[in-house]
């Protein structure tokens, strides 16, 4: 018997094994997103946190937001910042909570 044959049937069951699992991992994900509810909305800058360090030379802000869609009720989300500042928002956004606005999602479990 010829021994590479073996290890050619283990490594072919190994692909197999591996495929599906990433189909199942895959499809999972798939039922997840489409299971939820995304509406497009307007986010209302609260209040911001940061820069902080979110990686080597990545960097992120937390922001304190309201919606369109949810009204007064606050949400605490991530955005863009660099080493110095948080930059999500425009910087002509100076104290004024609620003055500054970017276009968001709002997701509907």
């Amino acid at each position: 018997m010829n021994p590479i044959l073996p290890v050619l049937g283990f490594v072919s069951f190994c692909c197999l094994a591996t495929t599906c699992v990433m189909l199942g991992v895959g499809i999972k994900f798939l039922k997840d997103a489409t299971e939820k509810e995304w509406r497009d909305a307007t986010c209302y800058r609260q209040a911001e946190d940061g820069p902080k360090t979110a990686g080597k030379n990545v960097y992120k802000c937390v922001y304190t937001v309201t919606t369109s869609l949810t009204g007064a009720t606050t949400y605490n989300m991530d955005g863009k910042a660099n080493r110095d500042r948080c930059t999500e928002f425009s910087t002509s956004c100076g104290q004024d909570p609620g003055g500054c606005h970017v276009d968001c999602y709002v997701v509907y479990e």
